[in-house]
């Protein structure tokens, strides 16, 4: 039986994901503004152009794909039920606690994307890269959503190898 102070706890825990993915999400709606706000268009210059922008652009875009792919795996390798409950042991205190850490560094992974798009909108006017890099961040976010279901099974499972 997990003890009641720690359901209290992890229960906290759920609540604080909860506001930060929404923090999160937030934010992706204050990037997608900022290029259309009429100072931002007039304190940066001209839209840069010439190989050397075509490069950073590049390079931009696969550090986006190389991101995706650390998110990809970082939620098999450590947000997964079977992976957070590999090591499980009662006395080593609950898994949801480093789970919480490791979800929130995910959705930072994500809004990465969010903000290589924002860069990218404002240094080069390259809009159409920022909805698309805003839409992926949204979705990863979307998938990432701190959901109750899995903490209510995270917590029978827990509950279930501790003998009660």
């Amino acid at each position: 039986m997990i003890a009641s102070e720690d359901k209290e706890a992890l229960e906290r825990q759920h609540r604080t994901l909860v506001l930060v993915w929404v923090g999160f999400l937030a934010t992706l709606a204050v990037y997608l503004a900022l290029p259309w706000l009429g100072s931002y268009s007039e304190a940066i210059p001209l839209p840069l152009g010439g190989p050397s922008f075509d490069i950073s652009r590049t390079s931009l875009w696969a550090i986006v794909v190389v991101i995706v792919g650390i998110l990809w795996w970082w939620n098999q390798r450590f947000l997964a039920k079977e992976a957070l409950l590999k090591n499980y042991a009662p006395k080593r205190g609950t898994p949801i606690f480093s789970y919480a850490v490791k979800k929130i560094v995910a959705f930072a992974l994500a809004e990465a994307v969010a903000i290589y798009g924002l860069i990218l909108a404002l240094s080069g006017r390259h809009l159409w890269d920022q909805l698309v890099l805003s839409v992926i961040a949204a979705l990863f976010l979307l998938y990432l959503y701190p959901s109750r279901t899995f903490f209510d099974e995270l917590l029978k499972e827990m509950e279930a190898r501790t003998g009660s």
